[in-house]
């Protein structure tokens, strides 16, 4: 019976597994009795009931996917079409009675009971030790339940790569046509004075400077205009 508190007045419209286990199962278009539900599947991630596992002792046990349920209120399941039953071809995945395992590989819990709406939608698992979402569930299988308990390493999707910071400072090579920023000849004023150990040219090959030349402003402001301030810098000489 529902009492008032908010969370059971919610699982008063929600269904568990143990209110379908045992419950006979019959189907209206030839008037049979199927057996009763044995056993339950659930998708890989738990979130939602798939199909019922249903039998009788000494046959074959077939499932049936829960959207064929035609009515589910009173004592037996009914279904319209016989057809809905397939041969059971594999073990299905229930979480009950499976251990909870985390991440971290540490033994948790072990489950007792699924809950779930009325579109079969899983919204509680019920375990030894406490009550688990389905946003929890890592993966689950016939063995084991896992859920994260510790960092996981992150997914890298397929097509990326690591960004890597660019470099700071930029490299000039001396013999291209690339252009430095420019910079004033202030920043060079250091030169002046000074003479170099090759003759610098600019970009139309016309000299800017001779050869053991001695480094003026003029020469600077030259330079600055092709781009040539640092290699004017690398090839001068007290």
């Amino acid at each position: 019976m529902c009492n008032y508190r908010a969370a059971d007045f919610i699982k008063c419209f929600m269904y568990a597994t143990n209110d379908f286990l045992n419950r006979t199962v019959l189907t209206v278009s030839d008037g049979q009795i199927r057996g009763k539900v044995v056993n339950f599947e659930f998708d890989g991630k738990l979130k939602n009931l798939t199909h019922l596992i249903v039998g009788k002792p000494d046959s074959v046990y077939c499932a049936v996917p829960v959207n064929k349920i035609f009515k589910k209120e009173n004592d037996a399941l009914v279904f319209m079409n016989g057809e809905d039953f397939l041969p059971l071809d594999k073990a299905p995945l229930n979480p009950v009675r499976l251990p909870v395992y985390g991440t971290s590989g540490a033994l948790i819990d072990k489950i007792k009971e699924a809950r779930f709406d009325e579109k079969f939608r899983v919204k509680e698992i019920d375990g030894g030790n406490r009550t688990y979402l389905p946003k929890e569930i890592v993966s689950a299988s016939v063995d084991t339940v896992i859920i994260k308990d510790c960092p996981l390493p992150r997914k890298r999707t397929a097509g990326t790569t690591r960004k890597t910071k660019k470099p700071t400072t930029s490299t000039v090579k001396l013999d291209s046509k690339v252009i430095m920023p420019a910079l004033g000849a202030g920043d060079f004023n250091f030169l002046i004075g000074r003479k170099t150990d090759k003759t610098i040219l600019d970009r139309q090959n016309e000299v800017i400077i001779k050869q053991n030349a001695e480094i003026t402003p003029d020469t600077l402001r030259i330079a600055r205009r092709n781009g040539k301030l640092l290699e004017l810098a690398l090839h001068s000489v007290k």
